[in-house]
C-alpha cells in the first residue's frame, strides 16, 4: 500500500511494507490499534479491545509502527508508535530555503485563497519573512530579503461559495505562470485551487455543473501552461495533497463536499 505527500516540485512516496489484520496484532500482544488510510498516511488508532494478556504480551514481536506525521496524542504513550515529522515543531531547512542558499531563483504563484499553502505550510509551519514588493489591488508581489523567492498572489474573487465563479483565478496565475517560464525562472512553484476550493461548495447535487466547469477551466489552463514549460525545457509534476472533486457523490447518491481519501 502507499500514500503520497508532496513538497514543492518533489514527490515523496512512502509505502507500507506490510497490512496486518486487527486480530491478528490483538494476538500478537501489539495491543488494540488499527491500521487505515487516510490522505497523507497510514495512522494507528487505538481501538475498543481487551488489552492483552501477559501471555500474549511476552510473545510480542519486536515491531515499531512509524506515522509519517503526528495524527493522535496517544502515539507518545507508547515506545512502539513513533512519528517521522511532528508538525507541532516547525520544520527547519524546507526545500525552498536549501535550494534558495544554492542560488536557485525561485517563483511561488497562488490566489489569496491558497496563500498560507503556498508561504506558511510549505515553509514548514513558519514564515519565512517575505517582505510586500509591490500590490496594485489584484496582484501582490512579496520577496525574500535575502534569498531568491519571489510569491506573486492574485486576490480571489470576493464571493459567498467560489462555485458561484467556479473559474476562480486559474487564467490570470497561468499568465503569471507563463511570464515565468518565458523569464527562465529556475524552480516554479503553483497551486491551483479550482478543484478543492469549487468542490467544497458543491453542497447539493444541483451544483454539480460548477464543479464541472471548474475542472473544465482548469484543464484549459494546463493544456496552456504545461506544453509551453516543456518546450522550454522544465519539467512538470501534477500532484495534489488529497481528492476532492473526483467524487463529489457518496454511495447513496447524496453530495460530497469533503477531501476524499483516493491516491493522488
Amino acid at each position: 500500500a502507499t500514500t503520497t505527500t508532496t513538497m514543492t516540485a518533489m514527490t515523496f512516496t512512502c509505502c507500507t511494507p506490510f497490512m496486518v489484520p486487527c486480530q491478528s496484532l490483538y494476538k500478537q500482544g501489539l495491543g488494540g490499534v488499527v491500521v487505515r488510510v487516510d490522505v497523507i498516511l497510514w495512522p494507528c488508532v487505538e481501538a475498543p479491545a481487551p488489552h492483552p494478556s501477559e501471555a500474549a504480551a511476552a510473545k510480542r514481536p519486536g515491531i515499531t509502527m512509524v506515522t509519517m506525521t503526528h495524527y493522535d496524542d496517544k502515539f507518545t504513550e507508547s515506545p512502539r508508535l513513533k512519528e517521522a515529522f511532528n508538525p507541532a515543531k516547525p520544520l527547519e531547512d524546507t526545500y525552498a530555503e536549501i535550494i534558495g542558499r544554492e542560488g536557485i531563483d525561485q517563483l511561488i504563484v497562488a490566489e489569496s485563497e491558497k496563500w498560507r499553502a503556498v508561504t506558511w505550510f510549505k515553509d514548514g509551519r513558519r514564515n519565512l519573512g517575505y517582505e510586500e514588493h509591490s500590490d496594485d489591488g489584484s496582484l501582490r508581489v512579496d520577496k525574500h530579503p535575502s534569498l531568491p523567492i519571489t510569491v506573486k498572489i492574485t486576490r480571489s474573487r470576493k464571493v459567498a461559495a467560489h462555485i458561484q465563479a467556479p473559474e476562480m483565478r486559474a487564467k490570470e496565475l497561468t499568465e503569471t505562470l507563463l511570464q515565468g517560464v518565458s523569464e527562465g525562472v529556475t524552480d516554479i512553484f503553483a497551486n491551483y485551487a479550482n478543484a478543492d476550493m469549487v468542490a467544497h461548495a458543491m453542497t447539493s447535487n444541483s451544483r454539480f455543473e460548477g464543479v464541472v466547469q471548474a475542472i473544465t477551466e482548469l484543464d484549459d489552463q494546463l493544456g496552456r501552461l504545461v506544453p509551453e514549460a516543456v518546450a522550454s525545457g522544465y519539467v512538470v509534476i501534477i500532484t495534489g495533497d488529497h481528492g476532492n472533486a473526483e467524487e463529489m457523490a457518496y454511495a447513496n447518491g447524496q453530495a460530497n463536499p469533503s477531501h476524499t481519501t483516493n491516491k493522488v
